[in-house]
C-alpha cells in the first residue's frame, strides 16, 4: 500500500543535529491520516512508500536493530527520505501524534549514524 500526503503543508528548516527537519504542520484529517499511515507501517513486513509532492518521496519500514532517518538528493529537484524506526519508535510517534502535541521525531526517538534528517509537527 502507498499514500498520498501531498495535502500536506511542510518545510524544510535547517537542524543543528541533523542537518534538515521536515516541519509539518497537521490539520485533524492529515493527523488521522497519519496515524493510519503509521498503524499501517508497523502491521506491514516490508517497505512502504508515500509521496509528499512532486519533488518529495518518503520511504517506511519498521526497522529491527536502531531507528534512522536519512535524507537523499538524487536529482536536481528530487529528495527521497527513508523513515526506518524500530517498532516501539514507531509506536512512540503514533502516541504522540494521538495526544496532538507539538514535537520531534528525535524527542523520543534516538537516531543512529548516519541520521542527517528529523521531522517536527505542530498543531
Amino acid at each position: 500500500m502507498n499514500s498520498n500526503f501531498t495535502k500536506f503543508t511542510f518545510e524544510i528548516e535547517e537542524h543543528d543535529e541533523y542537518q534538515k527537519c521536515l516541519v509539518f504542520k497537521l490539520d485533524e484529517s492529515q493527523n488521522e491520516h497519519l496515524c493510519q499511515w503509521i498503524e499501517h507501517v508497523l502491521q506491514s513486513n516490508r517497505l512502504c512508500y508515500s509521496v509528499l509532492s512532486v519533488n518529495w518521496k518518503l520511504n517506511w519500514k519498521v526497522e529491527a536493530i536502531k531507528s534512522k532517518v536519512l535524507l537523499a538528493h538524487p536529482e536536481k529537484d528530487d529528495w527521497v527520505a527513508t523513515v526506518s524506526l524500530t517498532k516501539s519508535d514507531f509506536e512512540d510517534w503514533l502516541q504522540s501524534l494521538k495526544q496532538k502535541k507539538s514535537f520531534f521525531v528525535n524527542d523520543f526517538a534516538a537516531l543512529g549514524f548516519p541520521s542527517n534528517l528529523t521531522f517536527r509537527f505542530n498543531y
